[in-house]
């Protein structure tokens, strides 16, 4: 009788022996100070906001862009869910044009998208959005929706991560560099971030940093 495959009860990653292993962006997300965030709470504060609710409709204009994206690059019809105010539709819909604009000016050819990818040498787990082809040169091709149209520290040791996960298991299709799209929500910009192999190199060695803190943290935890 075949062995049945172990049923996780917590979501998240698992390595080959079924423990579980940290999340790439948690990881990565410890090199970037939180006084971003704190600002950018008390901004929506003085403007007499609700962060809950500029945080959920950020997630969900976000979301819808993502889900846009996918369904082009994989030739699906791009449909929307009942609900969705016009508002938030059309963050969407300009983040996707944007995309659109890039992918035409290059020779962007799809090869898997929403990868799961292990690190059985480092023992992490992430979800890269897409490895495809530009210009000819396999890569990794991730895309971000945010305010600004200058990358978030966090993102290159999250990508670098993803690197080092896909090229550990996939040995005929070595990816060196990234194409970070970044996606203003407010309008129609539209960013494009290369990162070539040095750059990739310098992000995973911060990613190493960001992971024994990772490690370091969790030890301390257990002491009190």
């Amino acid at each position: 009788m075949p062995k049945l495959a172990k049923q996780h009860t917590h979501p998240g990653y698992y390595n080959a022996a079924g423990k579980r292993v940290p999340n790439v962006t948690t990881v990565a997300k410890l090199i970037q100070a939180p006084e971003g965030l704190i600002h950018w709470a008390w901004q929506l504060g003085v403007d007499g906001k609700d962060y809950r609710e500029e945080r959920d409709a950020a997630a969900t204009a976000g979301h819808i862009c993502h889900h846009m994206i996918e369904s082009s690059i994989k030739g699906r019809e791009i449909t929307f869910d009942d609900g969705i105010d016009e508002e938030t539709k059309g963050l969407a819909v300009r983040g996707f044009q944007g995309f659109q604009r890039w992918a035409e000016s290059t020779k962007f050819s799809l090869i898997q998208t929403e990868v799961v990818v292990i690190s059985e040498k480092y023992q992490y787990g992430g979800r890269l959005d897409c490895i495809a082809t530009v210009n000819g040169e396999p890569c990794i091709v991730d895309w971000k929706t945010s305010k600004k149209s200058s990358p978030m520290p966090a993102w290159l040791p999250q990508v670098a991560a993803y690197r080092q996960g896909w090229n550990e298991t996939h040995r005929g299709e070595q990816v060196k560099s990234c194409h970070l799209m970044q996606l203003r929500k407010a309008d129609a910009g539209f960013s494009h971030h290369y990162l070539p192999p040095e750059t990739m190199d310098l992000g995973f060695r911060a990613f190493l940093a960001c992971l024994e803190l990772y490690d370091l943290r969790k030890q301390v935890e257990k002491l009190f």
